[in-house]
């Protein structure tokens, strides 16, 4: 007995489907990273950033040992201990935007939003990239502009983040920066450094040449120096 003919399909629509599959192709990676901190962060910390943030200082915490005891399991599977580190800190801003924006985000959007304390100036800029179609190089100068004090202004006729340039202080007048302002950002630098870190720890270190061994050193020297000079004004003070 013959089998009876299956109805033809109407063809889908090759414009949909192909960016559809960009779509996929763009957002796995953030995805994948997104769900590997959402387990950590449920794992570790129940969800709480808070938790998160106390345990840094920690060294026997529990994220601390997991990472380290399994290392090598982790690796064979491209999580390094900054990648872990960094997909925590990529679900804990996430989870505080709409799904609908998240989606159309990659994951250099959020490696850079990161670096963002305020939940609110984190959606401003999340979505003027998304409307302006930036780049993460973009998106990663507008956190700039804002980490450095420029607050995001609306223009309705240029939609998206406006940074905006801090007045003009008095001719012959000084201006002195806000010490919350300055406290605030020494407190961010950890998460700075500690991002910074979990890339250099998947450099190669045998295969730098004489030149670049020498870059790294001079540019670490003049940093310690700095950092020490602070301790010991703060010990003064």
């Amino acid at each position: 007995m013959d089998e009876p003919a299956l109805p033809d399909l109407p063809p889908p629509d090759f414009d949909d489907l192909v960016g559809e599959l960009a779509k996929l192709s763009r957002n796995h990676l953030l995805f994948f990273r997104i769900e590997v901190g959402r387990r950590l962060s449920k794992a570790f910390y129940d969800h709480d950033p808070g938790r998160y943030r106390a345990s840094q200082g920690v060294k026997g915490s529990s994220f601390r040992r997991f990472a380290a005891d399994r290392a090598a399991e982790l690796a064979d599977i491209g999580l390094s201990d900054g990648l872990l580190r960094e997909s925590l800190r990529a679900f804990f801003v996430v989870k505080d935007l709409p799904r609908e924006l998240v989606t159309r985000l990659v994951y250099s959007h959020v490696v850079e939003l990161t670096r963002v304390e305020d939940a609110e100036t984190r959606s401003i800029l999340a979505r003027a990239a998304v409307e302006n179609a930036w780049s993460g190089a973009a998106l990663a100068n507008a956190v700039l502009q804002v980490r450095a004090g420029r607050w995001p202004d609306g223009d309705p006729e240029q939609p998206g983040l406006q940074p905006v340039p801090p007045p003009e202080p008095e001719p012959g007048a000084s201006r002195s920066p806000q010490t919350g302002r300055v406290v605030t950002r020494f407190e961010r630098t950890p998460d700075d450094l500690d991002n910074l870190v979990g890339q250099w720890e998947q450099v190669p270190v045998d295969r730098l040449t004489s030149l670049q061994r020498t870059r790294v050193r001079e540019a670490l020297a003049p940093a310690k120096h700095r950092l020490t000079a602070l301790e010991e004004r703060l010990g003064a003070s």
